[in-house]
């Protein structure tokens, strides 16, 4: 997804956003979610429903609807994944990630990038 107007904005309609991505997860169709970095807009990962399906969902989405954002859908076929248990479709969203994460490495001294970011864990 890609912010098409001012954060003021999108930041408006933040809770109605947050509101229907919670029935997503509740759904059990989104795994993951969040904004990019730079805030230029968001990335939603999801699994459990096909191209049709998904498409409706979107078109639900307050920050389209308002068009403050445009969604682009891109299909991959991962050739690893982690497993999940089953289970976690019936969870409630976890949010407990405010900063971006990023992965550190002992040899680097900073973060996989080598930059030494300041975020993550």
């Amino acid at each position: 997804m890609t912010y098409l107007v001012d954060l003021s904005e999108v930041d408006a309609a933040l809770p109605e956003h947050v509101a229907w991505l919670d029935q997503q997860y509740a759904d059990g169709v989104f795994i993951a979610s969040g904004r990019q970095v730079p805030r230029v807009g968001g990335l939603i990962l999801v699994a459990g429903t096909n191209r049709e399906d998904l498409e409706r969902r979107l078109a639900l989405d307050p920050f389209g609807r308002l068009g403050l954002a445009e969604h682009a859908v891109i299909e991959f076929v991962p050739p690893e994944s982690l497993a999940v248990s089953s289970s976690c479709s019936d969870s409630a969203p976890i949010r407990r990630h405010r900063k971006p994460i990023v992965l550190r490495t002992p040899e680097l001294g900073s973060d996989a990038f080598g930059n030494g970011s300041s975020y993550g864990p």
